[in-house]
């Protein structure tokens, strides 16, 4: 079992899962840590800030948790296997996050999957023949769902995650994370643009649920089911559209610059 600092926070392992918690005792100048050990911390602060970047009561939710593990635990150790990012410690301190390719589901649901048509993302989610307008109900969007695809039922829903990403005026990357959750419940009369307001998430395009435009940033759509007492879903990763930053902060160029940050006194 290894541990490490970062600051006031507390990163250790158990049971193969990544724990990481607040500490109240050791200060981090005392730590001499190996570079490996830094490049774990400082991806483990990006995943960090990711994780408190979803909304609470929709953050990411896995049915097979390692050990006990909640699903905070669980969503740093998924994290660790995308794309790393290095942010020097004033970054970090000043809440500076960039968006990878993060799990946010994982589950026993059939995975939904998504492509590029050239317009924006396009998941495999068919619609039949259903045209959006004005007049389009949830209910008849949810009908759509549930007769095109065998492994939808009524009562499921479907999250949408818009992870959009942002830079301060100095530059520094930020990321905020927005989410619609529609149930899919063919008697609701509710109008589409009521319900979901200018969410990108829920176009259709050639006959599959798809949005309507890309974002700098990314994006997710899960399945849920509700089974009893036990919450079923999908696996899904953020499909991303910020190759940039996550490039230039996950160079070795940015490693060596946030290494330093952490190793002055």
């Amino acid at each position: 079992m290894g541990t490490g600092h970062i600051d006031n926070l507390t990163i250790y392992q158990r049971d193969g899962m990544v724990i990481s918690r607040y500490r109240h005792n050791t200060p981090a100048s005392q730590c001499n840590p190996s570079e490996n050990q830094l490049r774990q911390r400082m991806r483990i602060t990006n995943n960090l800030r990711l994780w408190n970047s979803f909304p609470k009561g929709y953050r990411p939710y896995f049915q097979w948790r390692r050990g006990g593990a909640n699903c905070y635990n669980t969503f740093v150790s998924y994290a660790m296997q995308a794309h790393p990012v290095y942010l020097t410690r004033q970054m970090a301190c000043r809440g500076a996050c960039v968006l990878t390719d993060v799990m946010v589901s994982q589950g026993t649901l059939y995975e939904i999957m998504v492509d590029n048509d050239g317009i924006a993302p396009i998941t495999n989610i068919k619609v039949g023949s259903l045209a959006l307008d004005n007049d389009t109900t949830v209910g008849q969007l949810a009908m759509a769902i549930v007769r095109n695809n065998f492994n939808y039922q009524r009562g499921d829903r479907l999250r949408y995650y818009l992870a959009k990403q942002t830079r301060l005026d100095d530059g520094m990357p930020m990321v905020n994370v927005g989410c619609h959750e529609l149930v899919l419940d063919p008697t609701d009369t509710t109008p589409l643009q009521e319900a979901l307001g200018t969410c990108p998430g829920f176009a259709l395009r050639d006959d599959h649920l798809a949005a309507s435009h890309t974002v700098v940033g990314g994006m997710a759509w899960v399945h849920l089911r509700q089974c009893n007492s036990d919450m079923l879903t999908s696996t899904q990763r953020m499909v991303c559209n910020n190759d940039g930053l996550m490039q230039q902060y996950g160079s070795e160029e940015a490693f060596v610059k946030a290494k330093e940050s952490y190793l002055k006194n």
